[in-house]
């Protein structure tokens, strides 16, 4: 039996919404860390369920909506270095949702998303979340989903590494590996600057 492949939204919307306080964000949150915590998909073979179709729309899905993620947090936040951070969102993951496109076109690959997957509609309810946020609130909201999100982006592009079967697909992600990282490591400075 396939054990379920974890999904990009359903974690996205889970760390932000239990950003927002409350014994239901604080089940979000539990579920969001075991989310984090469970390995890529293996078939009963072990062979990894995520195709290189699954691994690129993936991709593109998280790009997409770090980006997005970021364009709302520079219009909202009054804060210097959110507002720097949030742009690099921006341009960063616009780069790398470029370059993922343009690599899907020159090898023919139709990006196609798992079965059942959910994170287009999950990511519309992570942004409304944080677009109802208060001002006094967004900051470590945001930051707070910029953080897990990049821990779990950061496992799920070693174990999407590993599962790609074309090695032009496999350099994509070692580019992209070394820049979520980057994003993680300030994000975390970020996280702990505005929390004293």
């Amino acid at each position: 039996m396939c054990m379920t492949t974890r999904w990009l939204g359903a974690l996205v919307i889970l760390t932000v919404i239990g950003g927002c306080g409350g014994d239901d964000a604080k089940g979000d949150m539990e579920a969001s860390v075991n989310a984090m915590s469970q390995p890529i998909a293996t078939d009963t073979l072990g062979k990894p369920a995520l195709t290189d179709p699954n691994i690129v729309a993936i991709v593109d899905g998280a790009n997409m909506a770090d980006s997005s993620m970021g364009a709302m947090a520079t219009r909202r936040t009054k804060n210097a270095d959110i507002k720097t951070f949030a742009r690099m969102m921006m341009g960063e993951h616009h780069a790398l949702r470029v370059a993922g496109r343009d690599l899907a076109v020159k090898l023919g690959v139709t990006p196609e998303l798992p079965a059942g997957d959910q994170g287009d509609a999950l990511h519309r309810t992570a942004m409304q979340e944080l677009t109802g946020a208060s001002d006094a609130d967004f900051d470590r909201m945001y930051i707070t989903h910029e953080v897990e999100y990049h821990e779990w982006l950061a496992a799920t592009a070693t174990a999407a590494r590993a599962a790609a079967q074309n090695e032009e697909l496999r350099a994509l992600l070692d580019t992209a590996i070394p820049v979520v990282q980057k994003h993680l490591d300030e994000a975390r400075r970020l996280q702990a600057k505005i929390s004293r």
